[in-house]
């Protein structure tokens, strides 16, 4: 008895003379897979492009801001807030309404300290710079110190707004009581 072995016909059946069915080419795999790179090279370069987009945008916004903060420092805030009427009185652009006493803890002349210094010459040529763009400087001696302040306002509220002007060029600086 001889035994058929099945298995191995249906395995090389090329070798009995039959065709095999017709199977895919390897071409078309291939183009298959490079569509798909097509598609993530794509995306891939749209999210490179996003990305330069967005840091660019980011360095323009901080040089906006920082040619704004120089404009404020620079330009004293009182002639722009003025209008002069027909008969030449100067006449305010903006209304200043009366504001609540401060608290008791808060009353008192405030002042922004900018820098200390250990010689006089160093604070005296630093306030003629804060002079030239507009600010009142004051220099106070303490101890072994030369202190330089900024100004001289009713509340610290009012001087909040002076102090970031000031932060951009003196980082150290704070209000503080004269």
């Amino acid at each position: 008895m001889e035994r058929e072995n099945l298995g191995q016909i249906e395995l090389f059946s090329g070798a009995s003379g039959q065709t095999p069915a017709k199977r895919r080419a390897p071409v078309d795999f291939l183009s298959f897979i490079f569509g798909y790179e097509k598609v993530i090279l794509i995306i891939i370069g749209f999210m490179i492009t996003g990305i330069i987009c967005f840091s660019l945008g980011i360095e323009r916004g901080k040089r906006i801001t920082s040619a704004v903060r120089q404009n404020v420092l620079l330009k004293s805030p009182l002639p722009a807030a003025q209008q002069t009427t027909n008969q030449g009185q100067i006449k305010p652009a903006i209304q200043i309404q009366a504001t609540p006493k401060p608290k008791e803890k808060d009353a008192g002349n405030f002042t922004i300290q900018v820098a200390s210094y250990q010689s006089n010459a160093s604070a005296k040529k630093e306030a003629e710079l804060l002079k030239q763009k507009g600010f009142s400087p004051q220099i106070k001696p303490s101890g072994k110190y030369t202190v330089l302040c900024v100004g001289s306002f009713s509340s610290k509220e009012t001087a909040k707004f002076a102090l970031s002007q000031l932060k951009s060029r003196y980082r150290d600086c704070f209000i503080r009581r004269l």
